[in-house]
């Protein structure tokens, strides 16, 4: 199966992000979990993330003559397709052996940026 047939493959199992939500909470364990899905201190963060992020309205303009748009972005000197990354998570392993080895070939095939966190092995 090539990587596009395994995309749309997962595209239509698993449409939203809660539907991976549900899935990796059932199969991770609990501790890990929890780990992964929490905040630091009082939490309260991931609770103003979400508020942040509700504000964002993406308003498409349709029909507007030539459009050339580009995602590509230079970080330190190094061109990327798309202005985001993988972020550092601490402690992947805890999740699935050699996440961070998943991680950055799965970044590396994408273009995109990858930050390994210090608390990988």
């Amino acid at each position: 199966m090539s990587y596009e047939q395994h995309k749309v493959k997962l595209s239509n199992k698993y449409p939203a992000i809660s539907d991976l939500y549900t899935k990796a909470q059932k199969r991770i364990p609990k501790v890990s979990w929890e780990y992964l899905a929490s905040g630091t201190g009082g939490e309260d963060l991931i609770d103003r993330n979400r508020t942040a992020f509700q504000k964002i309205i993406f308003l498409p303009k349709f029909c507007k003559g030539d459009f050339d748009a580009s995602t590509e972005t230079i970080l330190f000197g190094r061109k990327y397709n798309a202005p985001i990354g993988v972020a550092p998570v601490g402690l992947t392993g805890l999740m699935w052996p050699k996440t961070e080895h998943y991680l950055a070939a799965s970044a590396n095939r994408m273009k995109i940026s990858y930050s390994l966190s210090t608390l990988a092995p």
